[in-house]
């Protein structure tokens, strides 16, 4: 049986249409800023479906998959790893919203998955788990309420993926959730719901305004990605429409982002959180967390980061997070190298489809990439990224 790779995207029901104006590609930055008519269109956010963009496995077989995790260089880049620092946020609900709970049509590739097989004797450990558990709430509490989900339009479909903060105004997310590699052609309508949990939108729904993605990705560079899934630029930024001069990361507060391999061991090997809402898990109505060792792949393999995770579809976009949690007051020992607390340093990109691996890629972040992107947006955009 042929073994395929697959998009972590999930759509959603139809609306909207073909998107062309307010696109603008200029040198390496490609932005659609979106019109007050998407702008203003709602969604209907209870039924979901799978949607699969593949990659045949004799494109990227295992021998590859095993030669580059087995030797994985050390960096894709020789610059010094340095991050930005995030910030809490006040915690207000008072922009809260009730969303419909989602039914989603059965689909053999979304199934529930657990217990990972290795990939050519590569198996990545990990553990995936509800943030919510019981009757508790943690997905209120930062650094959870900084992620949440993130709906989105393409032509007469509507689709699902994850985001986070990593300004007050700024999401980061992936770019396949923003444009279909080398189609020219951004989707649109992005809402952005910061710590959903079932019908609870605690922080409210945020507009997008702007969606930023590289000029490579948007044209398809020839060497960008392997058949469009995975890539080197797989990461997108959106510019939040603000509410009474406030922007979401005001009350959920925001990630920092890291670049370069920050907190990776000689840039290669790190422990990552992923948070994300995969439609497999609790109907994609609350936040998972998953925690893993990350390994680096090398040039033939983009240079993507590989973790072990049983999520799946929508769960895309979700941040890839080091040095998680809330920190300890300490005494007799100190923090460790590299720990700046929170940090994200790549988001989900991709997956298999075969339900046995449960191995997950992302791209790496670096100055070529979420830099240039983070520091475009803030450029047009200061009050989105002002602390």
């Amino acid at each position: 049986m042929k073994r395929t790779f697959i998009y972590s995207v999930v759509a959603l029901m139809a609306l909207g249409g073909t998107v062309s104006a307010g696109v603008s590609v200029k040198g390496a930055i490609a932005s659609y800023e979106v019109g007050q008519e998407r702008s203003s269109q709602s969604f209907d956010f209870s039924r979901v479906k799978a949607m699969e963009k593949r990659l045949p496995m004799e494109l990227l077989d295992y021998p590859m998959v095993n030669k580059a995790l087995i030797g994985a260089e050390d960096s894709a880049s020789k610059e010094k790893a340095f991050a930005e620092k995030g910030a809490v946020g006040s915690g207000s609900t008072k922009l809260g919203k009730t969303l419909p709970l989602t039914q989603i049509e059965s689909d053999p590739q979304i199934s529930p998955q657990e217990f990972g097989n290795p990939v050519n004797g590569i198996s990545l450990p990990y553990t995936t788990s509800r943030v919510d558990m019981y009757r508790s709430a943690f997905s209120r509490k930062y650094p959870y309420r900084a992620a949440g989900q993130l709906f989105f339009k393409e032509g007469d479909d509507s689709y699902v993926c994850s985001a986070s903060l990593i300004k007050r105004g700024l999401l980061v997310t992936a770019a396949h959730c923003v444009a279909d590699y080398g189609e020219q052609e951004f989707y649109s309508g992005w809402q952005f719901v910061p710590a959903r949990k079932g019908k609870s939108a605690p922080y409210g729904i945020w507009k997008g305004k702007d969606a930023i993605i590289l000029t490579k990705y948007y044209k398809g560079a020839p060497d960008e990605c392997i058949s469009g899934v995975v890539c080197k630029d797989d990461v997108a930024v959106i510019v939040l429409e603000p509410k009474n001069g406030k922007y979401p990361g005001d009350t959920v507060g925001w990630f920092g982002y890291g670049i370069n391999g920050y907190s990776h061991v000689k840039k290669r090997l790190a422990q990552i959180t992923q948070l994300g809402y995969p439609v497999s898990h609790d109907r994609g109505q609350l936040m998972q967390r998953n925690d893993s060792i990350g390994l680096k792949g090398n040039a033939k393999y983009k240079f993507n980061t590989l973790i072990g995770s049983r999520m799946t579809g929508g769960s895309s976009g979700g941040p890839w997070v080091v040095n998680f949690g809330q920190r300890a007051r300490l005494s007799g020992t100190t923090f460790g190298h590299a720990a700046a607390s929170n940090i994200v340093v790549g988001v989900t990109s991709w997956g298999y489809t075969d339900s046995k691996y449960k191995i997950q890629g992302a791209a790496p972040f670096t100055r070529g990439n979420i830099k240039k992107l983070v520091d475009y947006a803030c450029k047009k955009y200061p009050d989105a990224c002002r602390k």
